[in-house]
């Protein structure tokens, strides 16, 4: 099996009667940015087996169509109407939409802020995700207990500095909501995080101030691997009291732009 993701940005133009804008910039939006309108980016992800003579799995123009003629007039509506609505039982209509126009739909994101996403799975259909992304900043050493220090400075490099390095961290946390009254919305998921990973974590010295860090104390070693797991365990009951229903699926932490962990893989 083969999955196909294509990515399609658009805007949306409130002051026009068709959400319009037009335009041929399919990289920059189609249809483009009027005046102050409003940005948005849809993913679409089809699996199945590529067409044995095309090669195609799916046509990536049939993605496009789909989107600009079914989320953007959908979209529209809702700007125009019900601009307060919550998006997670628009974005699995959205989703249904899409399937119909598209073979083979796997999975629809919709791509609201840089940062901010709902996804629906064709497979999952009282459910969405939500996903929030957050940044902090703290210091931390690469040390293993029981390594020499010979054999630190070998493995962990400058890592292994004896005065400590920092990064400044991005962390995505990735949660499953339904549509019942009182569910999780992206506002709790941001109180949940701010207190359970952001005021724990952020600007810290993780060997020093933060026991599940601190070996002496029976912590870990901060690998980016072992931040990920750590943070995914805070996170978890934090979002599980606002909403008992709400699942924690994974926490993404990006050490750098180049390297990231992810948990549970």
């Amino acid at each position: 099996m083969v999955k196909l993701s294509r990515r399609v940005r658009f805007a949306i133009n409130p002051h026009s009667s068709s959400g319009g804008g037009g335009g041929g910039n399919g990289y920059g939006g189609v249809p483009r940015m009027e005046g102050f309108g409003r940005h948005y980016e849809a993913t679409v992800t089809t699996a199945g087996e590529p067409d044995a003579t095309t090669g195609y799995l799916t046509d990536i123009r049939e993605i496009d169509r789909a989107v600009r003629q079914v989320v953007v007039g959908y979209l529209h509506q809702v700007c125009e109407r019900e601009p307060a609505s919550c998006p997670c039982a628009n974005v699995l209509r959205m989703g249904e939409l899409v399937g119909k126009e598209v073979g083979g739909l796997q999975e629809f994101v919709l791509h609201l802020t840089p940062t901010y996403e709902v996804s629906m799975s064709m497979s999952v259909k009282d459910h969405v995700v939500i996903r929030q992304q957050f940044d902090l900043a703290a210091a931390h050493r690469l040390h293993a207990r029981g390594l020499s220090d010979g054999e630190n400075a070998r493995v962990f490099g400058k890592c292994n500095n004896p005065n400590f390095h920092g990064h400044n961290y991005r962390v995505q946390v990735s949660v499953r909501v339904g549509f019942v009254m009182g569910a999780m919305r992206l506002a709790g998921l941001e109180e949940a995080v701010e207190e359970s990973i952001i005021k724990r974590f952020d600007h810290k010295n993780l060997n020093v101030d933060c026991a599940e860090f601190d070996q002496s104390r029976g912590g870990v070693n901060p690998s980016v691997e072992h931040i990920a797991r750590v943070f995914f365990e805070a996170v978890e009951p934090a979002v599980r009291q606002r909403d008992g229903n709400a699942e924690v699926v994974s926490v993404q932490v990006w050490e750098t732009e180049k390297t990231s962990a992810v948990y549970p893989g």
